[in-house]
């Protein structure tokens, strides 16, 4: 659960993964009597081991390029390193990201 916590209070770590899963979940939200959509972006790594761990999850109000860019950018930036596979749907915003940020994965 130490590393789970990490990953959240942006503390760097070293994130060897072979393969990221990027997940997203639609949902709704209330502000300001407003009800607006929203998106949870979640990062699963898998290393050269097998071992899973949750890399990152971040609230935002779609999965746009510039919110997997911010994202990633920020996992990147806490240690993340060593991706060979992407694994996720077929959406723009990801496949942008990862051809700016990750040159190089599949």
């Amino acid at each position: 659960m130490d590393s789970f916590w990490h990953c959240f209070v942006g503390e760097k770590n070293d994130y060897y993964t072979l393969f990221i899963v990027l997940l997203f979940f639609e949902f709704c939200i209330r502000v300001d009597n407003l009800v607006r959509d929203c998106a949870v972006l979640i990062a699963l790594g898998i290393d050269d081991k097998g071992k899973r761990e949750v890399l990152g999850v971040q609230v935002s109000l779609s999965e746009a390029e510039v919110y997997w860019r911010e994202f990633l950018g920020d996992s990147q930036k806490r240690g993340m390193h060593g991706t060979k596979l992407i694994i996720s749907d077929a959406h723009s915003g990801i496949k942008a990201v990862r051809k700016a940020i990750m040159p190089g994965v599949a």
